[in-house]
Parts: C-alpha cells; structure tokens; sequence
C-alpha cells in the first residue's frame, strides 16, 4: 500500500457558532471553534452600544496562550474547542447592542463579525 504524507500548514482558528447572552450586569460571550494547531493566541473582545460607541472599557483582551497550550496536550479531541467568556458590565448590560470578537493566532485573526443583540 503506498503511503503519503500531507502536511497542513497553519493557519487562524476557524470560528462556527458565536453566541452572547446579555443580562444586568453581566455579558456571556461563547463560540465553537476548530484549530489544528497548539500556537499561542489570545481574544479580543468589543461591545458597542445601541449608538455605536464602545462600551467602556473598550477592547477587552483574553490571553489563552497557557490554557490552549494544556488543552492541546490533553484533549484527544484534535483542535475542535467551545470557549465561554464572562464579563462584569458596570450598568446595564441590556445597553449593549453589539459585540465582535477577534481570535489571533500566530498564522493570523478570525472574526465573529459585529453581531447585533
């Protein structure tokens, strides 16, 4: 039987599902994703509310680098992963109307896309 090798080259994650559930004073960020490969990365995370202006404190980044790092030496999945992200909102978190996340990793940035409530 022949044998060949097929090399995947890196590559930025690819993101399927993202999800947000607003509340008083919380926001819950989750998305679904698939990565082959165990590189450092981390998560940007921007809210707007209903006029368009960044709700503050503005961007709120998420360095995963260690827990991708010991999800990749443990997980027999393959690079199939689920992240949920919470967050404190000063106020109302109803006021949020907006939300965009951006996953980077060494080959490069994935977006959710600016997703409306």
């Amino acid at each position: 039987m022949d044998q060949q090798t097929v090399i995947i080259p890196p590559a930025a994650e690819s993101i399927s599902l993202a999800q947000a559930i607003r509340a008083a004073g919380s926001m819950t960020v989750q998305f679904t994703a698939f990565d082959k490969h165990p590189y450092g990365r981390h998560a940007d995370f921007h809210l707007d509310d209903s006029a368009g202006n960044p709700v503050t404190p503005g961007v709120i980044r998420a360095d995963s680098t260690a827990d991708f790092a010991r999800y990749f030496q443990s997980s027999a999945v393959g690079g199939a992963f689920l992240l949920k992200a919470a967050f404190p909102v000063p106020g109302d978190g109803l006021l949020i109307a907006v939300f965009e996340m951006r996953l980077t990793n060494s080959p490069g940035t994935t977006t959710t896309g600016r997703t409306s409530f």
